[in-house]
């Protein structure tokens, strides 16, 4: 048994805990800071995310509409939610720093009005001023509207309101007086027209809540009633911005075959709602995920715009080109399939919406208990036990999670306050935890949403990303736990006792069935299926799992007899006899065992769902949807069960919290359509690529001349201040932009200047996805360090600082994939033909993980023992030559991690006589023991 703390010494048994409270994230989280509505708004508001998530679903299960009204109607529910759960401003604050700042938003937002207005409607200066003016004003008002005096404001929002409204009928007449609306309705389908309509409807319910709230306000200035402005009742403004931006794709929704028509000589209609598009992408963007992205994104709209003007003028010759004009930049953005609806819109409403959904959906039947139960078995007995939980459940919960600071305060709940109670330091108990949850991102087989980008962008199925992110992964986590192990050590801090953790075989027997639905997705990603129909079974059979439970066990034996259909898309009925057979088998063998401990009525529920089952099969109903039906079928008889962990109101919070979730990564990748579509229609990325490039060679130039023993070379150095200076953009960036949006921007940097290294697009995509995410963790601004030490009470900055340290030993790993691809597969993963390199890929691990177990001892300064300055720099140095992937290099670096580790071994022996650990004899020193 260990010793431990006598605090824990007669402890209960400790188990952990995994809170999902979603106001618990929100605190860290400001993507989830949302409005609390209320009334008609409110409901309004839950209706939309339950229609979306249903949507999804349906969709990834019988099929996508076309490409581009999928994501219009994806994006129209999206851009609404925005307005509608998301304030003009975070919070009230006043002061003259953002009063300064509101100016500048109302001046930016004024210009951009005013330009696409002057060159449509073919405005004169003078009257384009007055537009400036009137736009400035307007804009200033909406984002400072609370501060005004509520007689004041009344008498404004009054004619402001009623200009809304005389908008809203031009919008209406000018798309029903030039456009031929009769097209809209060919070649229509059942599930365009049924979703049609709810688009439609969701649309006519924003537009009664206006129209309601214009009537409120008349009432109100010639009534005696009053009102006070709240930011939680959503203002007229917001649900005027959320009608036009369902408008506006729904517009692209109904325009489809029209638009494709015209290619290249838009209508006017086209035009006047892209530029309404263009505005609203931007707020919303700004709203649910902060200025900097929408920043970037008018920087680029400008430079298309202002493209010939930069060629005179000193440093910014670089953006310069021949110039479009505003009707070309707005047909491109808008209309085109490189903008608004591009690729990265197109992997949200078609990937990532369903894997949060499934995420969520797994993580409320109790897999998230589950995986914290199993670490707290799996190391919790150990040196630092508590820190080793922390890093072993974030990777697993990582696996079906992909969001940085959920995964932190998800997990980091229980860990950190266990963490602080055997003696870690709350700055260092919240690191561990930031620096585990993050890596979520790149642990498979649920990745981050920019992984999910990364598929589409180079062409190459999701399960091959996912499968070239396993090493890497675990890499890193060994990195994590290795560095925090050696902390442990190095502190005396022992694990907990066994007969206070639970028992692995105890664990996965009570729950071990809840992984169900997590192997189904992996085999049907493995077995080539899209990762939409993989999530659509995840979510389903998440579900219908979270039906079982004690009284409810014979649900299991319809929930096995549906799965051969869904894995292998086969008809058992219908196949050969041995399979009919085990199919039968089965089925019996399940009513027997489970007629003791099941509740009746279940049974026998269970037992007609089974023989409807074989007669869906029998009657030659198709294999998918005779499952699909069974588990509906359990589904709906479970949820009237006290028992089950997904009843009613489980399920409707997490259809609505799964959309909620989506919204802002909906909004950004929307966002990111502009700085897709500038960059490729005026050849940016290229150019940044050939400076990126510039510069890494002026910097290894330099270098190169200090080298008297001439080990370096100039195109090897100058890869490396590439590799170097990516890395560091991609810092720089996720300091204020999430690490979809991030990756996206990097990678069209990135990608050009590798390629002409000779390094592959899968190589260079993944270097700067893993950066994109480590920026999670790297100081000014770690989200999820800040979400730690919330929890620690420790400083954010001190956190991030120590996350850093902790996450630095595996910020190597990208240099050494890009040395040895061979590391993700490559290149046999694309191509099967090619042989695989077994001898070299195992050279390259072990010498890899020799890497990291040096690189951790010189950042944490202990192996065996205490390190001295002479053996950390030693370490460092074996490090170095470990992880450069070069034979001869690789046994110098053994020798010297091996020189260390004996050094240090023969010191702990002459200072301890060979007695106790020292961690053993460092915790009882510090306890008063002998």
């Amino acid at each position: 048994m260990n010793d431990a703390p006598e605090m824990l010494k007669d402890a209960t048994p400790v188990t952990g805990h995994v809170v999902e409270d979603i106001d618990e994230i929100a605190k860290y989280d400001p993507e989830l800071r949302f409005r609390r509505l209320s009334g008609i708004a409110l409901k309004l508001m839950y209706a939309m995310t339950l229609v979306l998530s249903i949507f999804h679903i349906y969709t990834a299960g019988f099929g996508v509409l076309q490409e581009g009204r999928h994501r219009a109607f994806h994006l129209a529910f999206v851009l609404p939610l925005v307005f509608f759960l998301y304030t003009m401003r975070k919070e009230k604050t006043e002061g003259k720093k953002f009063l300064i700042y509101d100016i500048i938003y109302a001046a930016i937002g004024s210009a951009i009005l005013t330009t696409m207005c002057r060159e449509l409607f073919h405005l004169v200066p003078a009257t384009a001023w007055i537009l400036a003016l009137i736009a400035f004003g307007l804009f200033f008002y909406f984002k400072r509207r609370e501060f005004f005096s509520e007689q004041i404001a009344l008498y404004l929002d009054f004619p402001i309101f009623t200009a809304m409204i005389l908008v809203l009928v031009y919008t209406f007449y000018l798309e029903f007086s030039d456009l031929h609306f009769l097209t809209w309705f060919k070649d229509l389908n059942p599930s365009l027209v049924f979703w049609g309509f709810f688009l439609l409807g969701i649309f006519l319910s924003i537009l009664f809540l206006f129209v309601l709230q214009w009537i409120n306000t008349v009432r109100t200035l010639f009534g005696s009633r009053t009102v006070r402005y709240n930011q939680d009742n959503i203002p007229y403004f917001d649900v005027f911005f959320a009608l036009m931006a369902s408008l506006v794709s729904i517009y692209i929704f109904l325009e489809f075959h029209n638009i494709g028509l015209r290619a290249g000589s838009p209508a006017e209609a086209d035009l006047l709602i892209g530029a309404a598009a263009i505005l609203f992408v931007l707020e919303g963007a700004r709203r649910s995920i902060g200025a900097p992205l929408p920043f970037i994104a008018v920087l680029v709209l400008i430079n298309c715009y202002l493209g010939p003007y930069f060629l005179k003028i000193p440093g910014l010759s670089l953006f310069a080109h021949r110039g479009y004009s505003v009707s070309r930049i707005i047909d491109y953005m808008y209309v085109g399939t490189e903008g608004i609806y591009g690729i990265p819109l197109g992997v949200v409403a078609t990937f990532v919406f369903h894997f949060v959904l499934f995420g969520l959906f797994i993580s409320r039947t109790g897999l998230g208990q589950l995986f914290m139960d199993l670490a707290m078995a799996l190391t919790g007995w150990s040196a630092g036990g508590p820190a080793k939980v922390a890093v072993v459940s974030s990777g697993l919960f990582g696996s079906i999670s992909g969001s940085s600071v959920a995964n932190t305060v998800t997990t980091g709940s229980f860990t950190i306050p266990l963490m602080k109670k055997v003696g870690y330091r709350p700055v260092f108990a919240g690191a561990v935890e930031a620096t585990a949850s993050t890596g979520g991102q790149i642990m498979p087989p649920v990745m981050g949403a920019a992984a999910f980008i990364m598929a589409d962008f180079l062409g190459i199925p999701y399960i091959k990303i996912a499968t070239c992110a396993i090493v890497p992964a675990l890499l890193y986590y060994f990195a994590v736990g290795w560095m925090v192990h050696l902390e442990a050590l190095k502190t005396g801090l022992l694990g907990l006792p066994r007969e206070m953790l639970p028992r692995v075989s105890t664990v996965l027997k009570e729950r071990g069935l809840l992984v169900t639905p997590l192997i189904i997705i992996v085999y049907l990603l493995i077995s080539g299926r899209s990762p939409f129909l993989a999530a659509f079974w995840g979510i389903i059979l998440a579900v219908s799992m979270g039906q079982i439970h004690l009284r409810t066990i014979s649900f299991l034996i319809p929930i096995l007899l549906s799965i051969p259909a869904i894995l292998l898309e086969i008809n058992p009925l219908a196949h050969t006899l041995p399979v009919i057979l085990l199919w039968g088998g089965v089925f019996i063998a399940g009513l027997v065992v489970t007629f003791r401990y099941s509740h009746r009525t279940a049974w026998i529920a269970s037992l007609a769902i089974s023989a409807i089952l074989a007669a869906q099969l029998l009657y030659g109903v198709g294999p998918y949807l005779s499952s699909f039906w069974t588990n509906m079928a359990i589904i709906g008889v479970g949820v009237f069960y006290k028992g089950s962990k997904m009843r009613v109101p489980e399920i409707l919070s997490a259809l609505e919290w799964g959309t909620k979730n989506a919204i802002a990564i909906g909004a950004a990748c929307a966002c990111v359509g502009f700085i897709v579509g500038g960059t490729t229609l005026t050849g940016l990325g290229l150019k940044f690529a050939a400076t990126v490039i510039n510069l890494a060679q002026g910097t290894a130039s330099a270098l190169i001349h200090l080298d008297l023993l001439h080990l370096l070379t100039m195109n090897g150095m100058t890869l490396f201040f590439t590799l170097f200076f990516t890395m560091i953009a991609c810092f720089i960036l996720g300091m204020g932009i999430p690490t979809t949006a991030q990756y996206i921007v990097a990678s069209m940097i990135a990608a050009p200047a590798l390629m002409q290294f000779g390094i592959h697009p899968l190589v260079s995509h993944f270097f700067v996805f893993y950066y994109a995410v480590l920026a999670d963790v790297t100081p000014p601004v770690a989200l999820a360090a800040y979400a730690a030490s919330g929890i620690s009470g420790a400083d954010p900055f001190r956190t991030g600082l120590t996350a850093f340290r902790l996450s630095f030993a595996g910020m190597v790993v990208p240099y050494v994939f890009v040395a040895a691809p061979i590391i993700l597969w490559f290149p046999a993963i694309l191509d099967g033909k090619t042989p695989f390199d077994y001898a070299w890929f195992i050279q390259v691990l072990i010498t890899c993980i020799l890497g990291v177990i040096a690189l951790g001892a010189t950042m944490i300064g202990y192996m065996k023992y205490k390190s001295t300055i002479p053996e950390r720099i030693m370490t460092g140095i074996a490090a170095a030559f470990l992880i450069m992937p070069e034979t001869y290099t690789d046994f110098i670096g053994a020798f010297l991690l091996l020189a260390v580790f004996l050094l240090q071994r023969a010191r702990k022996k002459r200072i301890l006589g060979g007695g106790k650990d020292v961690s053993k004899v460092k915790w009882e020193v510090s306890n008063g023991k002998s």
